[in-house]
């Protein structure tokens, strides 16, 4: 058994002249596969990522893992605000809030109507849209695209200054920021329960892990970048230097 131990395992037999030679498995192995020819790269291997875009995957993947752990502690939030909102103090403040941003919406929407009735704001808006469609089909036209943009500010401040004089809208407004801020008040409860929540520390601790890998994949994005612009201005600098003949004497 040892004098065989001596030569390579044959693997395969390789046809010359009619003759059957046993082929090595280490030469073999240095082969390419059938179908491909020597020197060649194989259909569906990957090619070699430069270090930006290994780099950028990495910058990726890690906002990925920061938006997810974000989602698991909005999550493990949810459950402990669940615990509250069946309360007095919390039924109540969801009720006014709810109530406030409707009664805003509908004071913004009968304002805007109103302004959407004047004959000025009409005019204005006609023409507006008419310059949009000659815009469409001529945009490189520069004069076209100014007066678009002026009557869209026109418009725009048009609709601000109706709503800043409607006494039902301010109203409106105020209540809707009250409760918005009782609201506010009460989350502190939920915040200050999730601190001792383990779904909602675990869920923490992933997220400021994330957020320290993105913070470091960024950093080694930015050091591949400046690495990438110093190769190519140093390969630039050699070309002129080797291309620049010699000044003559």
């Amino acid at each position: 058994m040892g004098r065989f131990q001596a030569f390579p395992r044959v693997i395969v037999g390789m046809v010359f002249g009619g003759m059957v030679l046993a082929v090595p498995a280490a030469v073999q192995a240095q082969l390419p596969p059938p179908g491909v020819r020597p020197g060649t790269v194989p259909p569906g291997t990957p090619a070699t990522q430069s270090p930006i875009a290994m780099a950028s995957k990495q910058v990726q993947d890690a906002q990925l893992q920061l938006n997810e752990a974000k989602k698991n502690y909005d999550k493990a939030r949810a459950v402990v605000e669940a615990k509250f909102k069946t309360q007095e103090d919390f039924v109540k403040a969801q009720k006014e809030l709810d109530a406030a941003k409707a009664d805003e919406a509908a004071a913004k929407a009968a304002a805007l109507a109103a302004l959407n009735a004047r004959p000025d704001y009409k005019q204005l808006k006609a023409t507006k849209e008419t310059v949009e469609l000659k815009y469409r089909t001529n945009p490189t036209d520069t004069e076209l695209g100014n007066q678009l943009i002026t009557y869209g500010t026109q418009l725009r401040n048009m609709e601000t200054a109706a709503l800043a004089g409607d006494q039902k809208y301010a109203e409106a407004k105020v209540r809707n920021t009250e409760a918005q801020k009782q609201w506010a008040a009460l989350q502190v409860q939920v915040d200050e329960a999730a601190k001792t929540d383990q779904d909602c520390v675990t869920a923490v601790q992933q997220y400021d892990t994330a957020n320290q890998s993105l913070i470091a994949a960024k950093t080694g994005l930015e050091q591949a970048r400046k690495a990438d612009a110093d190769a190519r201005a140093a390969a630039a600098k050699s070309r002129s230097t080797t291309t620049t003949p010699p000044k003559s004497r």
